[in-house]
C-alpha cells in the first residue's frame, strides 16, 4: 500500500468518523464513491479550474447571502457549481431533496454569475454516500431537478 493510498485511507476513515456514518460505508467504498465522482466530472465537462469550499458573499434584494459552496468548477462551456449532499435516503426521495436545496442553489449561481461576469452556470447536487448526481435547473426560483448518468 502506497503512502498516497494509506493517505487517502485515513482521510476517509476520519470524515466517515466525523459525519458518524461509519453504518453506511467503510474507507474503501468512501474512496470509490470518490473516485466515481471525479471521473463523471472529468468526463462530463472539460474542467479548465476547480475551487473546492469556496466562500461567497452576495447581496440579494437587500439582504446578505453568505455560504461555502463544496466545488466551483470553470469549464469550456462555462461554470458548475456541485454541492455535496450527506442524503442517503431511497431514490424516491432524491429529487425532492435537490429541490430542497434549489433556492441555495440559486442564490449560489447568482452570485458566481456575477463574481464570474458570466450567464453560464449550471448547479448539481452530489448525492455523495450514494453515487449519485442531480442537475438543480435554477434559471427561476421554482427549480427542477434532473437525473444524470455519472
Amino acid at each position: 500500500v502506497t503512502d498516497a493510498l494509506k493517505d487517502r485511507q485515513n482521510k476517509a476513515e476520519g470524515l466517515i468518523e466525523r459525519y458518524e456514518v461509519e453504518d453506511q460505508t467503510d474507507a474503501d467504498h468512501l474512496i470509490q464513491l470518490g473516485d466515481h465522482f471525479f471521473n463523471w466530472l472529468s468526463k462530463r465537462f472539460v474542467v479548465k479550474q476547480m475551487y473546492r469550499k469556496y466562500p461567497i458573499r452576495y447581496h440579494y434584494q437587500n439582504r446578505l447571502f453568505e455560504t461555502i459552496i463544496d466545488f466551483v468548477v470553470e469549464t469550456s462551456e462555462g461554470w458548475v457549481i456541485v454541492q455535496n449532499s450527506g442524503f442517503s435516503g431511497d431514490q424516491s426521495k432524491w429529487k425532492k431533496k435537490a429541490k430542497e436545496l434549489g433556492p441555495w442553489m440559486y442564490l449560489s449561481r447568482l452570485a458566481i454569475m456575477e463574481l464570474f461576469e458570466t450567464k453560464k452556470v449550471q448547479t448539481w447536487v452530489h448525492f455523495v454516500l450514494l453515487g449519485f448526481i442531480l442537475e438543480v435547473n435554477t434559471t427561476s426560483k421554482q427549480s427542477k431537478p434532473t437525473e444524470a448518468n455519472p
